[in-house]
Formats: C-alpha cells, structure tokens, sequence
C-alpha cells in the first residue's frame, strides 16, 4: 500500500465488543470488561476503564467537562462512576453525561446490567448486530469489522440505494444511510440519543425524555458563551489544535469562542471539489486572520485519490465516501499530525436546516427522503419510515426537523465522514456536541435562531470577538437567501392582498 503504514492506520481509533478477542487483532489493545464482554480496540483509541464491586465503566474516546476544564478522562469517569452508583436504575447514567463534551462511548455495567451509547451527537460511531444468539452479539465501529466474526452478504437492497445517481447529496455523492441501516441488513447503526442494552441486544431511546424548555435569548447568549469559551479552554489543556476555517458562520462562532487560545490553533481551509483559490471560503478566512495577526494555511487536496491511499481508505471503512477521500489525502498530506481537528458540525441542529421542507404538520418519510434526495427509493423510504415512528412516539415539544439533522444528519453522515477520517487525523472536536448546549440553543424561539438573520449565531461571535463581524460570512449564500426571502415576502403580501392567503 505505498507509503502508508497499514498496521497503523487501517481501522484507525475503531473497536470490536463481543464473546470473545480478535484472533486477527491481537496486537490491539485487549480488556475483558464483562462476563462475556471482550474489547478490543485499536492502539490509539483512548480507552479508560474503572471498575468497583458492583460494576464498571469503560470509556473509548475523550470526554470533557467544560464546567471543570482541568478534569481529566480518569477523573471525569470516576465521577460518573460515583454517581452511577447512587442512581436508581444503570440508564440514569445517561443524565450525568448532560453537560459533557468530547467524542466518546461509554459502557457502564451495574450488577447484571450493561448498557452502551455515545456522544450526544453519535460521533464515536458504533454498530451492532440486529437479533443477536446468545454468542454471536457483537458490537463495532463500522460494518466493516463484523466481517471478522460473522459471514455476511451485502444487502441487495443496500447496494441499490448506493448505486443510483438519486442519492447525490448537496450535488456530490455524500450519501447518507437512512435510518439505523447500514450496508448489511445484520447489522445496524446505533443512532444518537439512544442506548444499547448489552445482554439483549436491545436499543432504546433515552431522549426526548422531557418537554424542552423555553430559553431566554439573552440568557442563552450569556450561558452559551460562557459555556463554549469554557469548552475551547478544557480541549486546548489536552491537546494541540487546529480549525478548519470557512467563510460559514459555524467555524466563525468558534473562532470567536477560542479568543483567550486563538495564537495556540493551526488554521486551515481545504480547496476541494469546486472551490479554488478565488473561492469565499478561502479568501475571506485568509484575510480574517490577517487582520487578526494570525497565520492560515490554504490546503489544495487531490482531484482523485492515488492508488495506494484509494486501498487503504476504502478497506478502513465499509462502505466508505470516495469523495471525501481526496480530501483525506490532501489533508494527510499537509496537515500537521500532531493537532485535533476542530470542525463546526452539530450546531446546524439549532438553525433550523430543514424547516423549509415542512409542508403542513404532517410529516411523512417521503418529506426526509426529498431532503436526502432519494424520494424513488423503497429502502430510504422504509428506514425513514421505522425511524420515524420511533421519533413521533416519544418526541415531546422537539421539532421533528431538528431531530432529524440531529440523529441522521450528524449522528450517521457527519458520524460516518469523522470515522472516515479518522484514518488521517490526530482526532476530531466538535464544540457543540454537548446536549447541554443544544438543548440551551433549541429553547430560543425559533425565529432568534435559523435563517436569514441567525440572530442567536451573531450575538453570540458579538459579544465573544466581535471584530469577527467585520466581514461577510457566506456573502454569496447569504445574498441568495436574502433575495429569496424578499421574494416570498412579497409573494405572501400578494396572496394576503387577494385573499388567498389569511
């Protein structure tokens, strides 16, 4: 495979839970964690375990506590494992974990009861097996590794869906697995706000478990700020940064929350796809940081992936992006290696991405179907429609939209894209993935938060940095979107004007 250490990079930071080891991954690292709980993860996937006489937790990844900065993995899990302890029942866990952040799994086992889940938004990504035996329950970082411990074929209905040109998204093949699906029928994906009981095999949804409360604007400015600076603080004492800087107004807000550490971040844009030199994205970012004293590396990535990294990329995650590969190339390439990638994914949940597909308040699979540009096919309608159900049953005063960029957006395309990349990067942050802060963010009357003002986003980079102001943030989209909403403005006041609209 050329120039690329496959021992060490092929299933990079991934893991497998089941009966028994790997027989093949015996130089990872291994942890009986259970009766018939076995670990095996990849050398550099963080893993911490403690373990009482009633039970144990094991965490794989990173987990911060913005509200104790200096804490460290050992001692957050200590903590956890204090109050897991003192709860009712093993799944009160999962409240405890409310304010904290990072890219993480947690396995929590209490007496003869073991449960998993993740980080609120899923982005330490697992899968499992659906309608296990008694032996054959295993749980991993992508579908990829179940291959190791099971025969399994690809599903013809999965490979169909794959197939098509109906599922380019954004107008590039960014293709989404609808629902808990994966490219197996065996094996399903563990979405976000839901946990894996270990000894059934059963999944259940832990969130919305309350009405989401009404948030002040102006208290939600105040607390998210304080909470976000916070969060930049506590991952800049564990690791070297570096952000990936647009013209967009998500890499914006945490530029402004990392104010107090800006001179410690590497600061990068990639020129990809249809973007040059000449592009918003590149030139704004490096004019912003200019401005501000600070340097900015422009990345120019491959149009194609070489062979050797091609075979590499593609046997690290099943199945993977081809189209994010030639940005994984570039950015092995040229990024430091040393440093953890900041990127500005989880806070589309709060802008309301997805409101203008709403038609009238009856929502159906075909609605998320169009928004993943696969209306025509019967195995997106199908996984759309069993988590849709799922949705609805228990889905309080959350909008069903949110929730939808939520659990599929971020929590199996964004999931997924971050395991690809894994392959190429020291690791991966994302500021906002923290219930905490979102469920704070979603109270704010919707019309503060989504487009075309995105009040809450503004006043939040004002009152951190608001030199940052100073250029435009997506000056051709936003244009666009301003021009559109005059449009329908003036449409609705026609319509209003002939009573055909009240």
């Amino acid at each position: 495979m050329g120039k690329y250490n496959l021992k060490k990079l092929l299933f990079r930071r991934q893991f497998i839970l089941g009966p028994h080891f790997i027989e093949e991954l015996a130089h990872w690292t291994r942890l009986k964690i259970g009766q018939k709980l076995y670990l095996s993860a990849h050398p550099e996937l963080n893993v911490v375990h403690r373990a009482s006489a009633d039970g144990s937790l094991t965490l794989l990844g990173y987990i911060l506590n913005p509200n104790q900065p200096e804490a460290d993995d050992g001692t957050i899990i200590d903590q956890l494992l204090g109050k897991m302890h003192a709860a009712k029942d093993i799944s009160d866990i999962i409240q405890s974990t409310e304010t904290l952040g990072g890219r993480w799994i947690l396995i929590a086992g209490l007496k003869d009861k073991w449960l998993l889940f993740s980080d609120p938004c899923g982005y330490r990504a697992a899968h499992y097996t659906a309608h296990p035996g008694e032996n054959d329950f295993w749980c991993a970082s992508q579908p990829g590794l179940f291959p190791f411990v099971m025969n399994l074929i690809e599903d013809p209905d999965a490979i169909d869906y794959l197939d098509t040109n109906k599922y380019e998204h954004w107008g590039n093949k960014e293709y989404i697995f609808p629902g808990d699906s994966s490219i197996y029928k065996e094996i399903k994906h563990l979405l976000p706000n839901h946990y894996l009981n270990l000894i059934s095999g059963e999944v259940k949804r832990h969130w919305p478990n309350k009405p989401l409360e009404a948030t002040d604007f102006n208290d939600c400015v105040e607390e998210s700020s304080r909470f976000l600076i916070n969060t930049m603080q506590a991952i800049a004492k564990r690791f070297r940064l570096s952000l990936a800087l647009t013209a967009g107004r998500d890499s914006r807000l945490i530029l402004a929350s990392s104010k107090k550490i800006a001179e410690q971040i590497h600061y990068f844009t990639g020129i990809y796809w249809t973007c040059n030199k000449n592009s918003p994205d590149i030139v704004i970012p490096a004019k912003l940081l200019s401005q501000l004293n600070l340097k900015h590396q422009a990345i120019h990535c491959p149009k194609k992936m070489s062979p050797s990294f091609t075979k590499i990329y593609n046997a690290n995650v099943t199945p993977a992006h081809e189209v994010y590969g030639t940005i994984a190339q570039g950015f092995y390439a040229k990024l430091p290696q040393d440093r953890v990638m900041l990127k500005g994914n989880a806070i589309p949940i709060v802008k309301g991405a997805f409101h203008s597909y709403r038609q009238n308040d009856r929502i159906t699979p075909s609605v998320f179907a169009q928004i993943m540009k696969v209306s025509d096919s019967v195995f997106a309608l199908n996984s759309t429609l069993e988590w849709l159900n799922g949705a609805q049953n228990s889905i309080y005063n959350i909008d069903i939209m949110d929730l939808f960029q939520w659990e599929i957006q971020e929590g199996n395309w964004q999931a997924m894209s971050q395991l690809e990349w894994d392959l190429v990067t020291k690791e991966i942050f994302v500021p906002y993935n923290n219930r905490y802060l979102i469920t704070l963010m979603l109270g704010v009357e919707k019309t503060q938060r989504i487009e075309p003002e995105y009040r809450l986003h503004e006043a939040l980079i004002r009152k951190m940095w608001p030199e940052l102001l100073e250029l435009p943030i997506n000056p051709c989209k936003e244009n666009r979107n301003k021009i559109l909403s005059r449009g329908k403005a003036i449409i609705r006041s026609i319509l209003q004007k002939s009573r055909l609209l009240r």
